[in-house]
C-alpha cells in the first residue's frame, strides 16, 4: 500500500479498497478531481483563546478521579453522577 496522502478522489478510493475500508469519497467526485486540501474544520490552537484552552492529561491518568473534581454544570447530568458516586464532595460545579 503506497503511503502517500490521496490528493484525488480517485486515489481516495483505491486507497480505502487496499484498507479494506467500506468508505468512500463523495460520489460527486470523477477520480480525477482534487480532494479538498487544508483546514476541515475546528480552531488551529492559536485560535483558541488561553483561557479556553485544555490542559494536556497524562496518558496513565485516572479519568474518573478527573471527572469527579470537574462536576458538570448541568443538574441533572450532576446529579446522575452523585447517584453513582462520580462526584467528589464539595464540587457543586455551578448552580
Amino acid at each position: 500500500m503506497n503511503e502517500a496522502i490521496p490528493h484525488t478522489a480517485g486515489e481516495l478510493r483505491r486507497s480505502l479498497v487496499e484498507l479494506g475500508n467500506p468508505g468512500t469519497a463523495d460520489p460527486a467526485l470523477g477520480d480525477d478531481d482534487p480532494l479538498m486540501e487544508g483546514s476541515r474544520g475546528g480552531q488551529t490552537e492559536d485560535e483558541v483563546p488561553g483561557q479556553s484552552r485544555l490542559a494536556v492529561l497524562d496518558a496513565y491518568a485516572d479519568v474518573c478521579e478527573l471527572l469527579a473534581v470537574t462536576s458538570p454544570l448541568n443538574s441533572l447530568l450532576r446529579h446522575r453522577w452523585a447517584e453513582v458516586d462520580l462526584l467528589v464532595s464539595g464540587t457543586g460545579g455551578g448552580s
